[in-house]
């Protein structure tokens, strides 16, 4: 007014900043006071800087620093804008479990904080917040519960994440997550810990190979865990079977083993690469006499089947192939042993002399014989290979000692024999003849083997192992008349002109 002599004490002309009070009011906001380790909190740091008379004050610059606790806090430094509020972006606790403390301080000489001002409730405003632990994991995918999985094969993946306060995810989580079958198992594939990447991790590649319809996964986060369901393991595809029960009977011919009193069915348990059992596998049975019937394993892998006999040898194949393989795991031979009113009444040893079925035929010598079956042993040429049925037919025909056929020739009933190949094998095959074949004295009888008219092309030449007597040898002298190496001119037959030179038979009969 008139005659005063002045104003003063101003901080600045232009300053909002009173020229009595030159405070700045300080108002830290409500931020979040706790996060999961590692983790944001969700309310980063703010404030608002203001006069005492409400005036918000800008361009005022804040620096933002995090403490304590490890954690981190951005930007560095911040301007207040029009409203007066200078707010921090992200505040990240640290990733050990407990207090972190951030502050804020407001830059004197910026904006309208011009030197002198004073900063009230104080220069410098501290925030805590409290990191905390991870609660539990949560899984996402993986086996489902009551699903069945095959053995061997990867178990569908499952994704984790580690969870704190609030169902967040623990992004400060950075360790390896264990994997253990809480039942079932074991599990492959697990040997190595699965790392985590900011609280979430994925499993895969595990699988279990051991069938069990009792399986549940465990994963563990250091003292966290969290299982799945419970699922099932079947068995994965037959791969290999093994005689289960029935092999090597002895019964009278035309028994039917697994139906008549006392036999016991020929099966095969079958089992998976991994040794699990398999249901519901498809197993080829063959005997020697027979068309090849299929019958299916039951739940315990076993498959049987019946199987009638005939006199002397028998053979069946049980085979997880129409046509074996090569793979001697997927097929097996039963044997048995039809036994007849017949005994045995030649007996003639095989060597190392093998002869082609179409080029030589077997002559006996001998006293009168009533011929009800006679055995041969047979092997096929070539490389080894996969086991194969030949149908195979023998014919019996007596001469006089002027080489005249005498009476009828007598076919035998087709049998099956098992070949593998190389010619080292010395496979017994029994024929049966349909009627007697009876010579008389001074009389022979040739026997002709050939494919049933059925058979397809042999892969190789099928020969019979002939006896240990050759022509012209001395051993023949300790060798019945019957099994003796004898020089033969061609015998005509059905086959053409055939040789046989030393026998090697069993024949049955009277």
């Amino acid at each position: 007014g008139p005659g005063a002599s002045g104003i003063g004490g101003t901080l600045s002309e232009f300053s909002p900043i009173g020229p009595v009070d030159p405070r700045i009011i300080v108002e830290p906001n409500l931020a979040g006071t706790s996060a999961p380790i590692g983790s944001l909190v969700l309310t980063p740091p703010s404030v608002t800087l203001r006069t005492e008379k409400r005036t918000l004050l800008s361009g005022i610059s804040v620096a933002y620093a995090a403490t304590s606790g490890g954690g981190s806090i951005a930007p560095g430094s911040v301007l207040t804008n029009v409203s007066g509020v200078a707010a921090s972006t992200t505040w990240r606790l640290g990733t050990t479990v407990g207090t972190n403390t951030a502050t804020a301080t407001p830059v004197i000489g910026t904006g309208d904080a011009v030197p002198g001002v004073i900063f009230s409730p104080a220069a410098v405003t501290t925030f805590t917040a409290q990191a905390t632990a991870p609660t539990g994991i949560e899984i996402t995918g993986g086996p489902v519960t009551g699903t069945s999985y095959t053995a061997g094969v990867a178990l569908p993946s499952a994704a984790i994440r580690i969870v704190g306060e609030s169902n967040r995810t623990v992004e400060g989580f950075t360790g390896a997550i264990t994997v253990s079958a809480l039942q079932g198992g074991p599990l492959f594939g697990a040997a190595t810990p699965f790392p985590t990447l900011a609280g979430l991790g994925t499993i895969t590649g595990l699988s279990i190979r051991q069938a069990g319809a009792a399986n549940q996964l465990q994963f563990a986060a250091g003292s966290l865990t969290a299982s799945t369901g419970v699922f099932l393991i079947g068995a994965a595809s037959a791969s290999s079977l093994v005689i289960n029960a029935g092999d090597n009977q002895t019964a009278r011919f035309g028994t039917v083993l697994g139906s008549a009193t006392g036999t016991i069915a020929p099966s095969v348990l079958v089992r998976d690469e991994f040794g699990n059992a398999v249901s519901g596998a498809t197993v080829y049975f063959t005997p020697t006499t027979s068309s090849t019937v299929t019958q299916a394993t039951n739940g315990s892998g076993i498959a049987a089947t019946t199987w009638t006999l005939q006199a002397g040898p028998n053979q069946l194949l049980a085979s997880l192939n129409a046509a074996p393989t090569t793979d001697e795991a997927r097929f097996k031979l039963f044997n048995a042993t039809g036994t007849t009113t017949s005994t045995q009444i030649l007996s003639c040893l095989p060597g190392n002399q093998r002869d082609p079925i179409a080029t030589y035929a077997v002559r006996v010598d001998g006293p009168n014989k009533t011929i009800t079956d006679a055995t041969f042993h047979l092997s096929i040429t070539g490389s080894a290979n996969a086991l194969t049925s030949y149908d195979m037919v023998v014919t019996a025909r007596v001469f006089s000692a002027q080489n005249v056929q005498l009476g009828n020739s007598v076919s035998s009933g087709v049998s099956k024999v098992f070949l593998r190949g190389s010619a080292s094998e010395q496979k017994e095959a029994n024929f049966s003849f349909p009627s007697v074949i009876t010579s008389g004295n001074n009389t022979k009888i040739v026997f002709t083997i050939a494919p049933a008219s059925t058979q397809a092309a042999f892969s190789g030449t099928i020969n019979f192992n002939a006896g240990t007597c050759a022509p012209g040898s001395t051993r023949c002298v300790s060798v019945t008349t019957a099994c003796k190496a004898v020089n033969e001119v061609a015998i005509n037959t059905p086959l053409g002109a055939v040789f046989r030179q030393s026998p090697a038979v069993k024949l049955l009969g009277f």
